[in-house]
């Protein structure tokens, strides 16, 4: 009984060091992962995405499916950094789509660069996350372009006098450089460039700035679509005349922008989308917006995240759970493999073909492209 019993305990230790050796070079079965780190709204993504990650999962059947790990983050830089340490501990971690603004991301990039764990930033327009790791990438083109393209707008403007309201953060000094830059050659004057907060006294600033003499006739807000409203309130309340103009960081503020204007020249906003409804991508996601009854309408931030899920499911169901190989699909997008065909539109990395910002204004309908 004594040698039955020692035999019986070391069977399975024989065992579980064959299956180990023989296991070596096994793929991991666990499920690929996407971790969501878009802010401290999870209402947003836990809205939208479950519904199309569901049909994702029907249509590849078990052995391809991919889950998705939605958190709460933060716009602090610290918290961003919480955040990202938690993420890369997921079992099966593929990639993370976030962090919500340039200044997330940029911090939270080489924790994802250590860990091998690719990231892409939706939202995040500073020109460094196109450089920061091999392992991130940007889904829009930089605050550089979109620098350019204001300026431009504002040059033929017809008006002369411009005051800058920027949130002092990478992201608004990256767009004011580029803007800066732009308008050298143009007669267009920069009368201020006032760096603000979300603490700021936004009624004591508009007053101080539409009080001076010469006072602006156009106002660029490079800012947060609700420091955006509050300030175009306040500025059309004293001058009705002033053009405003927006930078894309104000689009979560597009339905109370377009409310408040005066008149459709008086406004103008960067985006990165126009909904086509021509565009099969685009009717699912309009499709998913409408059953997810979020307050408000479709905004090309939500297009964004939604694109880069689906990038990344897409990449898991061809190449698998190997964050490397994955990795290696999105260099391929526009090289070996057509690019991606998203909400936004083509999407690929070579940098060739990057989603580029236009300009909107309000229309009978809604929005409209400026010419």
């Amino acid at each position: 009984m004594i040698l039955a019993a020692g035999r019986t305990r070391a069977t399975p230790v024989i065992t579980i060091a064959a299956l180990a050796l023989a296991c070596a070079g096994c793929p991991d079965r666990r499920p690929p992962t996407i971790g969501i780190a878009m802010g401290a709204d999870v209402g947003t993504p836990q809205a939208i995405l479950p519904g199309r990650q569901q049909r994702f999962n029907e249509s590849v059947g078990a052995r391809r499916q991919v889950t998705l790990r939605i958190g709460k983050d933060s716009a602090e830089a610290a918290q961003a950094l919480v955040w990202a340490n938690e993420l890369v501990r997921i079992p099966g971690l593929i990639g993370v789509i976030g962090h919500e603004s340039s200044r997330s991301a940029l911090q939270a990039a080489p924790v994802y660069h250590e860990h091998g764990v690719v990231q892409i930033v939706p939202t995040g327009t500073s020109r460094k996350l196109a450089t920061v790791s091999p392992w991130t990438f940007p889904l829009v083109a930089s605050d550089s372009l979109q620098g350019e393209l204001l300026a431009g707008f504002l040059a033929r403007s017809g008006r002369k006098r411009l005051t800058l309201l920027v949130q002092d953060d990478e992201y608004g000094r990256g767009i004011v450089s580029a803007i800066k830059a732009a308008l050298v050659p143009t007669d267009v004057q920069i009368l201020e460039n006032v760096m603000h907060t979300p603490q700021s006294d936004l009624n004591l600033l508009v007053r101080s700035i539409l009080s001076h003499d010469p006072k602006p006739d156009m106002l660029l807000l490079v800012t947060q679509g609700g420091l955006a409203e509050r300030t175009a309130k306040l500025a059309w309340a004293r001058d009705p005349n002033l053009l405003i103009v927006g930078s894309d960081a104000t689009i979560s503020g597009a339905r109370e922008l377009r409310t408040l204007a005066p008149a459709s020249d008086r406004l103008a906003l960067a985006t990165y989308w126009l909904p086509d409804s021509t565009n099969a991508a685009t009717q699912k996601f309009l499709s998913d917006f409408r059953a997810s009854h979020l307050d408000g309408e479709p905004l090309w931030n939500h297009a964004a995240l939604y694109d880069a899920v689906g990038i990344l499911n897409t990449a898991a169901a061809e190449v698998g759970g190997d964050p490397r190989a994955v990795r290696d699909w999105m260099l391929s997008l526009g090289r070996t493999r057509p690019p991606y065909q998203g909400v936004l539109g083509a999407i690929d990395f070579t940098g060739k073909q990057a989603i580029a910002a236009r300009l909107i204004r309000p229309s009978a309908t809604g929005w409209e492209l400026v010419k």
